[in-house]
C-alpha cells in the first residue's frame, strides 16, 4: 500500500496512533521523502462564475510550484492588464464589471519551468442585472439604503395586484391582518420559486 500525505490529520487518529498501531501488529511502515528533480509552476483564478452589476468582485490568483521556477505572473480583464508581478505566491485582486459576460486571463512567463500548459488560465464570469424586488413598506428605514446598492426595488405602502415582474418581495414591519387579504397571492408567488422575507417591527410578530 502507498500512501502519498502530507502527513497533517484532520480527522481519527492522528499520526504517532497509526505508528503505534503498526508496531501492535508488527508491520513496517517506511517514509520515502520525494525530492523534485524539474522545477515547475501553474496557475488559476478562482471566483464566481455570475455576479450583479457593477459590485467589486473579488478573485483569488492560486499559485503552485515545485522547485525553484521564475516566473512573472501578468493578469487581464477584457484584454486590458490589471495586475503584474513576480512573487510566485497566492494573490487577490477586485475588479467591478457592467452586464455581460467577461473574460480573465492569467499568464505566466517562466525560465526553467518544465510544463508550459499549466502557465495560462482563462476563466469568465457572467454579469446580470440587479435583481428588481417589491420593498413593502409604509415608512423609509435603514433598508433602503441597503436595497439601493444591490437592487432595484420599488417601495410601496399597498400590496400591487401583480407580483410576476419582481424576483422578491420585501415586507416591513406589517401585521398579520393587514396581510391577511393578500395571502393567497403570496402563496402563490412563492409557490412559483420566487422569495420572500419578512421584516419585524413594532407591527409584526407578536406585535400584530
Amino acid at each position: 500500500l502507498l500512501l502519498v500525505s502530507d502527513g497533517q490529520s484532520t480527522h481519527g487518529r492522528d499520526f504517532g496512533d497509526i505508528l503505534r498501531l503498526a508496531y501492535d501488529l508488527n508491520t513496517t511502515i517506511s517514509a520515502m521523502n520525494l525530492v523534485a528533480q524539474k522545477s515547475d509552476a501553474s496557475i488559476q483564478i478562482l471566483g464566481p462564475d455570475k455576479q450583479i452589476e457593477q459590485l467589486d468582485t473579488e478573485f483569488l490568483v492560486a499559485v503552485n510550484k515545485v522547485g525553484d521556477p521564475s516566473c512573472s505572473i501578468t493578469i487581464k480583464s477584457d484584454g486590458n492588464i490589471v495586475v503584474q508581478t513576480s512573487k510566485l505566491e497566492d494573490f487577490t485582486f477586485n475588479r467591478r464589471f457592467g452586464q455581460g459576460d467577461h473574460k480573465l486571463h492569467a499568464q505566466m512567463a517562466c525560465q526553467n519551468d518544465h510544463f508550459s500548459a499549466n502557465n495560462q488560465y482563462f476563466k469568465t464570469i457572467q454579469i446580470v442585472p440587479k435583481p428588481k424586488i417589491l420593498y413593502l413598506a409604509k415608512e423609509a428605514s435603514p433598508l433602503d439604503t441597503s436595497f439601493t446598492r444591490y437592487y432595484r426595488y420599488e417601495r410601496t405602502p399597498t400590496m400591487p395586484s401583480s407580483l410576476s415582474s419582481y424576483q422578491a418581495v420585501v415586507i416591513n414591519d406589517f401585521s398579520a391582518q393587514e396581510l391577511l387579504p393578500h395571502t393567497p397571492l403570496l402563496q402563490d408567488y412563492v409557490a412559483e420559486g420566487n422569495g420572500l422575507v419578512v421584516v419585524g417591527g413594532k407591527n409584526a410578530y407578536d406585535q400584530g
